[in-house]
């Protein structure tokens, strides 16, 4: 590997798999390249290290993971299944026509790869299944259900899955998905414990359009959780995982003794029967992860199903507002009812939670816990995320004035109050406080509504206008 390929790869992964900062990164990478085009030798991780951007700890293993791992096409043929060893063990490094530059995560089934396709020179992820689970009819038939579910289901806050098949030189099968270059709401736990307020409500919304989308079409997920929600760098969530999706019609699995999905996130109904289990199961299981990402621990703790399932019958745990003083008590009146024992307390639809989440104005828009770059992308990304929102609630605009919002904003009483103001006038009225900075907007008066100072337009706008 060149010098140079060398260094854009470690700028990716330092980025992707380590959380690096993406401006510094971009920037050390710049600095590097141009002393290599000079003919001095530069070292990028070096520099991120003398940076602090990466410990030196994660720096030797990208460094051993760069030189013992990625690999070019010319250096296997075509058709060969060949292993190198790495610190994370051994495992293929060409698949068919695909180059596998490193493993992404492993699990029950199997493990996932980053992959480049030279024909269309797109970086991919494959999905292996595990050599002993090939024999195995039951295991077989869920991997090719997650390949058509994925196909089938369509959506921004879903991983897409574009072909399956079985690799003749190996024997082995596989999926070719989509590749999210951030990290799942598992690692960034992993790494942090917890998740910012504003950054935990944003990722639900995103699943949660997920969900009404795959309600909509009579399909249920079955295994939510952190693992199972990859972010993107510039800060979109994304629900993985549909072996486990169910068409609701589908009278397969109906019989199942026992329940399918993760103890700790699966509700009662769902771990006694799978044939039980419908969107509010999905909720549930949301709502398990929700509060695990606000408080860092899980609502029904066990080190056995045993003492999870008793918990879980009990129905009780501790409000997430009283585990952190910085969680809203707000947000406990959603958990309590997405956590709910019994399905019909819970919330009807996956539209119903989102509608009570925007509802808080607490969503950020742009994560803390990713670094899209250049920082002008975050007002795409705003303007993403009201789109999705719009798509999401079936509206779309119907205002023909293009600098006409409608607004609301709370009353002491508790009443909302609604108008409708151009954008300059509702930046004025922010700025002298005329109305509360909790104002909430949207072309469409019938919603959804964001908060106003989610819009990069008019946060930038009041703050100009106070200097």
């Amino acid at each position: 590997m060149s010098e140079r390929s060398f260094s854009q790869r470690a700028a990716e992964l330092a980025i992707s798999r380590y959380g690096a900062d993406a401006a510094q990164v971009k920037r050390a990478l710049q600095a590097t390249l141009r002393a290599q085009a000079a003919g001095i030798q530069g070292d990028l991780l070096d520099m991120l290290i003398v940076q602090k951007v990466l410990t030196p700890s994660d720096a030797e293993a990208l460094r051993r993971e760069l030189n013992g791992v990625l690999i070019t096409r010319a250096d296997t043929p075509a058709g060969t299944y060949d292993t190198v060893s790495s610190h994370s063990g051994q495992y293929p490094r060409q698949f068919g026509e695909f180059t596998l530059l490193r493993r992404l995560g492993a699990g029950g089934m199997g493990s996932v790869y980053q992959a480049f396709q030279e024909s269309t020179q797109k970086t991919l992820a494959i999905k292996v299944l595990s050599q002993n689970l090939v024999n195995n009819p039951a295991y077989v038939h869920r991997f090719y259900r997650e390949a058509r579910n994925g196909a089938e289901l369509d959506h921004p806050n879903i991983i897409r899955c574009f072909g399956a098949g079985c690799d003749k030189a190996t024997g082995k099968h596989f999926l070719i998905m989509e590749y999210v270059d951030g990290p799942s709401v598992q690692q960034l736990l992993e790494r942090y414990g917890r998740l910012p307020v504003g950054d935990a409500v944003r990722i639900i919304l995103d699943v949660a359009r997920a969900l009404e989308y795959i309600h909509s079409r009579n399909f249920i997920h079955r295994d939510i959780k952190p693992d199972n929600i990859l972010l993107t760098q510039s800060g979109i969530a994304k629900l993985a995982d549909l072996g486990l999706a169910k068409y609701l019609d589908d009278g397969s699995l109906t019989t199942r003794p026992h329940g399918f999905g993760t103890p700790w996130y699966m509700p009662c109904e769902q771990a006694i029967d799978a044939s039980a289990a419908d969107q509010r199961s999905d909720l549930y299981a949301l709502g398990a992860t929700f509060y695990h990402m606000l408080t860092g621990s899980v609502p029904f703790p066990g080190d056995t199903h045993r003492k999870v399932a008793e918990k879980k019958l009990a129905g009780k745990f501790v409000p997430a507002s009283r585990l952190h003083e910085n969680i809203p008590a707000v947000l406990d009146p959603i958990l309590a009812r997405l956590l709910a024992r019994a399905p019909e307390q819970r919330y009807p639809s996956a539209a119903n939670l989102a509608q009570d989440l925007r509802a808080t104005g607490l969503a950020s828009t742009k994560l803390a816990v990713v670094a899209p770059d250049p920082a002008d992308e975050e007002e795409a990304i705003a303007e993403r995320l009201t789109r999705m929102d719009l798509e999401a609630a079936d509206l779309q605009p119907i205002n023909a004035d293009p600098n006409l919002w409608y607004l609301r904003y709370p009353l002491p009483n508790g009443t909302w109050c609604q108008s409708r103001a151009s954008g300059e006038e509702i930046i004025e009225r922010l700025r002298v406080g005329n109305i509360p900075a909790t104002t909430e907007v949207c072309r469409n008066p019938r919603g959804p509504f964001l908060p106003a100072l989610s819009f990069p337009s008019f946060r930038r706008g009041v703050q100009q206008k106070t200097r």
